[in-house]
């Protein structure tokens, strides 16, 4: 993901997920860190080094590194200076009941829709659906079509 200048993350921690957060570079990638149970210490893995920070410290890992937090850790990250490109590899979650926020957030910010969607996420298809139980498939999906990097697929592909 890309992460703006003063761009952060609402404070959060997972109930079962463990992450790796990495700074693939650009600005300064800031991430602040909790307990979620006692206000101590907090033990986190860089590059695989376990490092003890005081809680509410900030950790800033540098271009290349990764930080390993484990379950129930409050974590927030933003960039400083410029833009930062921060890669994510983490367990499978789900996102309805592992995530934890400090503050209540709604998963999206509120949306006045002018446009049906042409994606959608897994909890819109019963919201969506014309059917019963059966969900309609995204309109924007043309399987077994093949379409060029630059060429849009309603149009037929050259033949050269």
């Amino acid at each position: 993901m890309v992460v703006g200048v003063d761009q952060v993350t609402p404070m959060h921690f997972h109930r079962n997920k463990v992450e790796d957060i990495i700074n693939r570079g650009g600005g300064k990638l800031v991430i602040q860190l909790y307990n979620a149970t006692i206000d101590s210490a907090v033990t986190v893995s860089i590059d695989g080094v376990k490092r003890v920070v005081k809680a509410a410290d900030q950790v800033l890992p540098s271009s290349g590194e990764s930080i390993t937090l484990p379950p129930r850790l409050y974590h927030r990250f933003g960039g400083a200076q410029e833009r930062v490109l921060v890669g994510k590899v983490s367990l499978m979650n789900d996102d309805q009941s592992d995530n934890r926020f400090y503050e209540s957030v709604g998963r999206f910010p509120e949306i006045e829709e002018n446009e049906p969607p042409l994606h959608l996420l897994a909890t819109d298809y019963a919201r969506t659906s014309t059917r019963s139980n059966e969900p309609e498939p995204p309109r924007a999906l043309e399987l077994g079509r093949q379409c060029g990097i630059f060429q849009p697929c309603n149009s037929p592909p050259d033949r050269h």
